[in-house]
């Protein structure tokens, strides 16, 4: 083997082991964000996390790079490939509040625009009819995302969970689309009676699980339906056992209760409006 392949390998081996004690380093700072030992802890590991990930994330060959190994962070990847979302929560220690952060690579023909997302739950009054941005965010953890087109435009519906406090819970249907090379949240494509929403916002008690899924059999999204009279916790409502949907028709998604997804599409009408439209 002649020198100079010699050292064409040691070069490849050299940044090869440092991207990967880069992710090492990675998997330890989000390890600290979610099990430190006090918020300090916790804060000042997300502000390291959020320095270090940016760095990769900047680099031009990242977006095929394999992230499997941050298992605290969810990754989505849009079917056409245009984006992929990174989001994450920082939970304080003693559990009454979240805060939420992330990253989307936005690919074009040319290049990979990288942008932050900031969380701005708190100074949002009217979550589901505001429009959002990049800069303006509800924070969540998305953890599915599924295509949705209407009047020739793609739209990206995104299922995700916010933790709220150690009594209240959240998953969060939300529509996210491109404009130029910039991020919007928010669009009218929730049908619900006469009502359309830029995103649909559930809150249950915290100690319920709730049902919240893409469903190709009935091109929709199924949800557990909530009865204020089952496991009713300081106000918060739990499942009752049935399921609503949301289905895809014409590039909206259109409310329906009761739902036998056993068998077939059976929606029932003149049901009660659920808990989070009253």
């Amino acid at each position: 083997m002649s020198k100079l392949i010699l050292a064409a390998l040691q070069l490849v081996l050299f940044f090869t082991n440092c991207k990967s004690q880069s992710l090492d380093s990675l998997v330890i700072l989000i390890k600290d964000i979610q099990r430190g030992e006090n918020d300090s802890v916790r804060i000042a590991s997300n502000e390291k996390f959020l320095f270090s990930f940016e760095k990769i994330l900047l680099q031009k060959e990242s977006y095929s790079r394999n992230f499997d190994s941050l298992k605290n962070v969810s990754i989505q990847t849009a079917k056409d490939n245009k984006f992929r979302i990174f989001t994450w929560t920082v939970p304080h220690y003693d559990g009454d509040l979240y805060d939420y952060y992330g990253f989307i690579q936005l690919k074009t023909d040319t290049n990979t625009t990288l942008i932050r997302l900031i969380d701005s739950t708190i100074v949002i009054k009217k979550p589901e009819s505001e429009k959002l941005s990049q800069d303006r965010w509800l924070g969540a953890v998305y953890y599915a995302i599924e295509e949705i087109k209407k009047s020739g435009k793609t739209y990206y519906t995104l299922l995700g969970w916010k933790g709220k406090d150690r009594i209240q819970t959240q998953k969060v249907i939300e529509i996210l689309y491109i404009n130029g090379n910039r991020i919007k949240f928010g669009f009218p494509l929730i049908k619900t009676g006469s009502v359309f929403l830029n995103r649909m916002i559930f809150s249950f008690n915290a100690q319920a699980s709730m049902t919240l899924h893409f469903d190709k059999k009935y091109n929709g999204i199924v949800f557990d339906h909530f009865d204020a009279t089952n496991n009713n916790v300081n106000g918060l409502n739990g499942p009752d056992g049935t399921y609503d949907a949301l289905k895809n028709q014409k590039g909206k998604w259109v409310l329906f209760h009761d739902v036998k997804v056993s068998t077939k599409w059976e929606p029932k009408e003149n049901l009660p409006s659920p808990p989070h439209q009253k």
